[in-house]
Formats: structure tokens, sequence, C-alpha cells
């Protein structure tokens, strides 16, 4: 993991295993309430977490089911307002909720495609609400939840058109509750409102600017500035 400040200066931590400040493939990170760093370590099935400066604090999960076990973790955000942790528990088909000392709290989905089920939900974020949103990668379409994790609505459907999504991965959400979706499937940007009205995408495979191939994170600043990891071209690309 490494950690920039403003000047540039730059920081790491972590090597490959499976003990405390060691990682085998890390996916998703977020910053708790607390300020704390949350990594979801994901062939160790397990979350840790460490204080900004990289010292570690403790470690969450086993290989699993059951409460705080995953399978594979990916995405992870925190709750702005209850500093609750919502975890993508990819095989599993769940996201799994728990309280800022990392300690159990609650679970919801499962493997399906009616409302409320996940066929591999890859990525979780949170509005300026509360309200919670899942990328549902193989289902195609990103789902809304309370805080509490009441199905509210979903949208987004196979394709190529406008408004359909064809594997999303990522989810980004700006302070003006803009909703930005990466697409593995269409090389492409999907930008929604809250409420899924689509507002435009951008974006096709190839290496030129804008182009992409196989985009995967998203993040988007105060500023509204959006970057996004395009990884089968090794980069990050900043849009304004």
């Amino acid at each position: 993991i490494s950690i920039i400040s403003g000047n540039g200066e730059k920081k790491s931590f972590g090597t490959f295993g499976s003990g405390p400040r060691q990682f085998d493939r890390p996916e998703g990170i977020a910053i708790d309430n607390g300020g704390n760093i949350l990594v979801a370590d994901y062939d160790n099935h397990r979350i840790q977490q460490f204080s900004s400066t990289g010292q570690h604090l403790r470690t969450v999960g086993t290989r699993g089911s059951g409460p705080l076990q995953f399978q594979y973790p990916v995405g992870i955000t925190v709750q702005p307002h209850t500093g609750k942790v919502y975890v993508a528990d990819w095989i599993n088909h769940r996201i799994q909720v728990l309280n800022l000392d990392l300690s159990y709290f609650s679970s919801f989905g499962r493997k399906g495609s009616n409302n409320g089920e996940f066929n591999w939900p890859y990525d979780v974020a949170t509005d300026r609400d509360g309200n919670v949103y899942v990328a549902d990668k193989d289902n195609h379409r990103i789902q809304v939840f309370t805080v509490d994790g009441v199905y509210l609505r979903q949208f987004g459907k196979k394709g190529e058109g406008e408004g359909e999504l064809t594997n999303s991965v990522s989810i980004a959400i700006d302070s003006g509750n803009v909703v930005y979706v990466s697409e593995l499937g269409n090389n492409r940007i999907s930008i929604f409102s809250t409420d899924g009205e689509f507002i435009k995408s951008f974006g096709r495979k190839g290496k030129g600017p804008a182009e992409f191939h196989c985009p995967f994170g998203l993040a988007v600043d105060k500023k509204g500035t959006l970057y996004v990891s395009d990884n089968g071209n090794n980069r990050i690309q900043i849009f304004t």
C-alpha cells in the first residue's frame, strides 16, 4: 500500500504473505471515520485495518460463509453518517456490514437475479444521503439499498445502449450525488443520477486518450475530478 502526501512524499507498507501488514492480492481500499485505512485482502479472505501512517491495528475475517467470514472480499466502503463498513463478499454473493471496530453487524443479499440478490457483487459505495450502491457485476446493474440493507431500486441492464451496462465493476459517487460506473464489458464509463437516470457515457476500447481496456477502479475527489484505473492499459486516466 502506498501513501502519497500532498507534497508528493511517498510512503509504502506491506509485503506478500498472510501475516499482519502482509497481503495476497489487496483489492478494495477505504478510509474509515477515524481516519484509518481499510484494505480488502482478497486471497487472504480478510479485512485489515491500519493507521494513517501504516501501523497495523487489527485483522478480521477467515475464509468461509458465516458471519465475519469472507470468500474473496473486493469492494469496501464506509457509510459517513454511521461509520458502518460495507464489504462486497464476492463468492458469497452478499454485502457484509461491520461496525467501526470491525465487529460483525449484519449482511444482506444472496446469489440470484431478483431484487436484493447478487451475481458476483464487485464494488460498493454510498451517496451523501447514506444509501448504499452495489455494482452487481454479472447481473449488469447497480442496486441501491438503505443503510440497513433494505432494497430501494436498481438501474441498468445488459447491453451497449444508453443506460445499459455490461459487467459493471466499480462505482464512485461525487458530492453532487452523480454516480459513475465502470463497465468492464463495454470499456467505458457510464454516468447516472442517484435515481438511476442516465446522463451520459464515454470511452471505448483502445489505447488513446479517453479510451480504455478493462477499466476497473474509480475514485472522485472533492473537486469532482474522476480517476479511472485503466487496468489493461496499465495507467490511470484523469477527467475533469
